[in-house]
């Protein structure tokens, strides 16, 4: 008898460490099914380029800050073309395609400038 209850009681707790586990089981998610998202190197990488990149400034209809002071493709800083303007705003292009005043519209030529009506338009008004 005296094995019997030594039995028993070794059986116990391991009835009660398998019947943990199996609760454990049934609570256990598969990593892979984590709604926890995973690391984005898109996003990190573009957000360690500096600011602001010219493809977020030069785009047509948008306003061009008043803060203007140049912009980066990618990382390399691309320092503002303008010329002064009477009216006393400078007028800055931008890849021989865009042209503004800061805090006015960012206009895109569909000419050369030499050729596009409303970059002369906006040159005359800029000359006086």
């Amino acid at each position: 008898m005296r094995t019997r209850g030594t039995l028993a009681a070794l059986a116990l707790p391991l009835a009660l460490a398998v019947s943990a586990c199996g609760d454990d089981a049934t609570t256990a998610s598969d990593p892979a099914d984590s709604s926890t998202p995973t690391s984005s190197s898109s996003s990190s990488a573009s957000s360690d380029l500096p600011t602001p990149q010219c493809t977020v400034v030069w785009v047509e209809g948008a306003t061009l800050p008043g803060s203007f002071q140049g912009c980066y493709e990618g990382t390399k800083r691309i320092k503002p073309d303008g010329r002064y303007c009477e009216f006393g705003k400078p007028l800055f292009t931008y890849d021989e395609r865009f042209f503004a005043v800061r805090n006015g519209t960012v206009h895109l030529a569909t000419k050369p400038f030499a050729q596009d009506a409303k970059y002369q338009d906006t040159l005359r008004k800029c000359s006086g």
